[in-house]
């Protein structure tokens, strides 16, 4: 749902100019930065409470912060402010002069909302726009996984199908195949696989938003989507006559995303990073950034302590790659403009219909 924003003694009444000199702000830590970002030059100003806010109250210290991202859209000079709950902020876009109302979305603009698979499919085509294929790499889109038996066994059908489609396909066939993994209807993930035809063996690699290496060692991990595609892919390998992938070879890495709900946006930035050359090695995570620490577990028994030894794997070395608050809300704002003008056209060829 997309509302105007534009109240007097709201930031549409005055100029960015006028806020900036404001009681609000006064006793705030400003720093200036520009960047490029697609493409598209950004100005950004970043507005912070004072460091003893951070000191007495981490939580207001965050939800007070601001970001403003300044840039150029068809010709249009368009400010964004990024503010709210800390990784739930609201972006609210101004487009023209500095009393132009404000745009706020409660779905794509809100970094508490997630990503529907709709415009999932949408992102990834923005990002095949921007970085075309090469070689023999193929995209499969959006490959579900759900627990429950039914739609489980869809999803697996799903997968075999288009991943052995991908690596069987008679014009040009694939080596690496990339899908973009949807569990349960609520968390995004990329899974790429690759299969020469040269006789190397097969891998496969997990590309996570969240903190799992700080949750489960990397064997559990492992386990975790062996059980959750494992099998599928192993199933659409054995068609074409390659060797399968065992547990403990999935690599797995971590690009985390920024907002609460910033997996599939996390997941999108993560495909640009893989496609530029980011995500290489150096990012996946091995049993040696794990270190095994003896403990004790208490148990109570009505009155009586029960100790067992405990053994947990605590992570050491944290391979992690952060996605920030600034490349979130850019890649919200190039989906929401996306969005914006296909409903422009859609309402244009209605029009011309009905005319």
């Amino acid at each position: 749902m997309t509302t105007i924003v534009g109240a007097p003694g709201g930031d549409a009444a005055g100029s960015l100019g006028d806020y900036l000199h404001s009681e609000e702000t006064k006793s705030s830590e400003e720093t200036k930065s520009s960047t490029e970002i697609g493409g598209r030059r950004i100005e950004c100003l970043e507005i912070n409470p004072p460091p003893s806010v951070k000191e007495k109250n981490r939580e207001q210290y965050f939800s007070e912060r601001e970001l403003q991202m300044r840039f150029n859209a068809k010709g249009a000079e368009c400010v964004a402010r990024i503010k709210g709950p800390h990784r739930r902020e609201n972006i609210q876009l101004r487009i023209g002069k500095d009393d132009s109302p404000s745009i706020e979305d409660s779905g794509v603009l809100n970094m508490g909302r997630t990503l529907s698979p709709a415009n999932m499919y949408i992102l990834e085509a923005m990002t095949i726009s921007k970085r075309p294929l090469k070689g023999a790499v193929k995209y499969v889109g959006v490959i579900r996984q759900n627990d429950d038996a039914q739609s489980k066994q869809q999803s697996k059908e799903h997968l075999i199908r288009v991943f052995r489609d991908a690596l069987m396909d008679q014009d040009s066939p694939a080596d690496v195949v990339i899908g973009r993994l949807l569990t349960n209807d609520r968390h995004w993930q990329l899974v790429i696989l690759t299969a020469p035809k040269n006789g190397e063996k097969p891998s496969l690699h997990i590309i996570n938003s969240t903190q799992m290496a700080k949750k489960m060692s990397l064997e559990q991990i492992q386990e975790a989507y062996f059980r959750i595609i494992g099998d599928s892919v192993n199933s659409a390998l054995k068609e074409t006559g390659q060797e399968p992938i065992r547990q403990e070879e999935i690599e797995y890495i971590q690009g985390l995303q920024y907002g609460n709900m910033g997996c599939g946006f996390a997941a999108d930035l993560n495909m640009d990073r893989l496609a530029a050359g980011e995500l290489n090695k150096d990012a996946i995570f091995t049993a040696g950034d794990f270190q095994k620490v003896e403990g004790i577990e208490e148990i109570r028994v009505g009155d009586e302590v029960i100790v067992f030894p405990k053994t947990d794997m605590v992570l050491t070395n944290d391979r992690s790659i952060r996605n920030t608050r600034m490349e979130e809300a850019t890649r919200r704002l190039e989906l929401y403009e996306e969005l914006y003008q296909r409903e422009c056209l859609k309402n244009e060829i209605i029009s011309k219909a009905s005319s």
